[in-house]
């Protein structure tokens, strides 16, 4: 992510800006992380009082445009308490979630009807966080329907909805799964003993949405039962899709 210029020019004169400082100003301002008294004081090092509020502002300028809000858009039964999804729902403050009207029994018509009505409220860069079932529902989406504030989705261990041997009957309806590539960046997240889809079958879907893959091993089907509590390693493959994104 390369800072604007318009941050570049309140730099001290002869500092050069080490991946050090990028850093700090990225992940304390940039991300969303709330600022720490350590970054202030060490702004303080470098600007005086006045320079440092301005740059100060910039940058919360900056992250109001870089910084995207969240969907989260869940799988089959929703995810619940001790689901990352929902650990990340309550944590992060610019994050909201589709509420679907059935959960146990989804249809695909209407699960993306309800799609499209939360997405139609959206006024802001988004990235749409989705999981299992949620994410063969944004593949559904993005074959007939766009969304200019939707900017990168993490697809996080698909259901094989075409595959009767991995997937209960009552998701069926949402096969088969479209194949066209995404509109915009993606990265689909894998796990080698998820029972829902094998790693070749995550592998391939993902390379005919012109996604990213991870592999992050054995988690199952990355879900609650794995016990991710916030998640970190799928936070910092979020910020792997940021950056891209920027």
């Amino acid at each position: 992510m390369k800072l604007p210029s318009s941050l570049v020019l309140l730099l001290p004169s002869g500092l050069k800006i080490t991946s050090l400082f990028h850093n700090i100003l990225q992940n304390q301002y940039i991300y969303g992380v709330k600022k720490s008294m350590k970054t202030t004081y060490w702004l303080s090092s470098f600007f005086g009082e006045k320079k440092k509020n301005i740059l100060k502002r910039k940058i919360e300028q900056y992250k109001k445009t870089m910084t995207p809000k969240l969907l989260i858009i869940p799988g089959l039964g929703d995810s619940g308490v001790g689901h990352w999804q929902n650990f990340w729902l309550e944590h992060f403050p610019n994050t909201i979630k589709v509420t679907q009207d059935n959960w146990d029994e989804p249809l695909l018509n209407d699960w993306l009807e309800r799609l499209n009505e939360t997405l139609q409220t959206i006024q802001k860069p988004t990235v749409l966080v989705a999981h299992s079932l949620g994410t063969i529902l944004v593949a559904h989406w993005a074959k007939n329907n766009h969304n200019a504030y939707i900017r990168g989705a993490l697809l996080v261990a698909p259901a094989d909805v075409d595959s009767h041997e991995h997937t209960p009957e009552c998701i069926w309806n949402f096969a088969p799964i479209p194949l066209h590539a995404m509109p915009f960046p993606s990265i689909v997240v894998g796990s080698e003993n998820d029972p829902y889809m094998t790693l070749e079958r995550a592998q391939e879907l993902a390379k005919n949405w012109g996604s990213d893959f991870i592999n992050i091993g054995r988690k199952g089907h990355i879900n609650s039962e794995t016990k991710l509590g916030l998640w970190e390693e799928g936070q910092d493959i979020l910020k792997l899709l940021i950056q891209k994104i920027n």
